[in-house]
């Protein structure tokens, strides 16, 4: 999913870094200005995407942020 995220801003003409893991997302953010960051609530490691919210926050790294639960999958129109 990441990657296809990528190849779709990409071609909308933004430029994009991306982070395997909430440390190598802190790392991109102290070494180049970042104007949005999207993250998975529940990404592995030592961090989830809740985490590295905060912790972008706390070190005063990168763009406002906010974060949204994520939306349950769409009922089948059979299952109705």
């Amino acid at each position: 999913m990441r990657e296809f995220l990528a190849i779709c801003l990409r071609r909308a003409g933004h430029e994009v870094t991306l982070a395997d893991s909430a440390a190598a997302a802190m790392e991109a953010l102290a070494t180049a200005p970042i104007d949005i960051v999207v993250t998975d609530l529940r990404m592995p490691g030592e961090l989830d995407g809740l985490g590295l919210l905060r912790a972008i926050r706390a070190a005063g790294l990168g763009p406002w942020s906010s974060w949204s639960p994520p939306s349950p999958p769409p009922t089948p129109r059979w299952r109705r």
